[in-house]
């Protein structure tokens, strides 16, 4: 037998499960844009970076920079790919 204690609880877990989804979903989304953001950002200051950046030699500092700036763009691009999956 359901008690009404039991149906306020069953409830009450129903509403968490909603508002984890919501929150799931905005989360998801909030990930989509900064992916998005970060691609723009990129392919904006490509051409600058090529000219200052790609032709000067190889340097430490270059080698930094170059790591720096695309291992977070990758794991961006390669997170969310995983996540539509």
């Amino acid at each position: 037998m359901s008690t009404a204690s039991d149906l306020a609880m069953l409830a009450g877990l129903f509403e968490g499960l909603k508002i984890a989804r919501l929150g799931n979903y905005s989360a998801g989304k909030s990930f989509a844009a900064a992916t998005t953001l970060a691609l723009y950002d990129t392919c904006a200051r490509l051409p600058d970076e090529v000219q200052l950046i790609w032709k000067r030699q190889w340097s430490l500092p270059k080698l930094f920079y170059l790591l720096t700036r695309y291992y977070g763009l990758a794991y961006l691009v390669v997170t969310h790919i995983q996540k539509l999956q």
